[in-house]
């Protein structure tokens, strides 16, 4: 099935900020991690639990991992485990490194975004990896990814309190 660059492009953007649609199945990143104090993204409700910042670390990892296989970089052949990529839970009484956290994940989005808009059509049908993972696929995985732990920000935000 062909995937439309606009409409993959379109997707990625809706995570970032309000849909300009109007389709408001889920909180965007931008809305999710609006006035969170170091103290709220360390915030660590029980073990076992990632904090917010840990999933920001996650989700800046993931969003430039996708746009370097999407950007034609081949894989290192070091193999990365997913918990490594959640990193430590955060210092409450760092507003320097929360705040770097939230531009790196910004500019993560920003690199996707720009690769995928220089993206051939025909280009997203391409595959990736010796298990045959296109391209389209590999971006439609990313959104669904990122909502998924975006909903998980809202959570810990409930759970804390400091989600109106």
């Amino acid at each position: 099935m062909a995937h439309d660059r606009v409409d993959l492009l379109r997707e990625m953007m809706s995570l970032r900020s309000d849909d300009p649609d109007g389709m408001d199945w889920f909180a965007p990143v931008s809305r999710a991690l609006a006035g969170l104090t170091p103290a709220q993204a360390a915030w660590l409700p029980a073990s076992g639990v990632n904090t917010i910042w840990q999933i920001v670390n996650h989700l800046t990892f993931w969003t430039r991992f996708v746009a370097r296989r999407l950007a034609g970089e081949a894989p290192t052949g070091t193999e990365i485990h997913n918990d490594e990529t959640f990193g430590g839970p955060g210092d409450p009484l760092d507003a320097d490194r929360w705040a770097r956290a939230l531009r790196e994940l910004h500019d993560a989005y920003g690199e996707l975004e720009a690769v995928l808009a220089g993206q051939a059509d025909a280009n997203l049908e391409r595959q990736l990896t010796s298990r045959r993972t296109r391209a389209a696929s590999l971006v439609g995985g990313s959104v669904m990814h990122d909502a998924y732990h975006i909903g998980q920000i809202v959570l810990l935000r409930k759970l804390q309190g400091s989600w109106s």
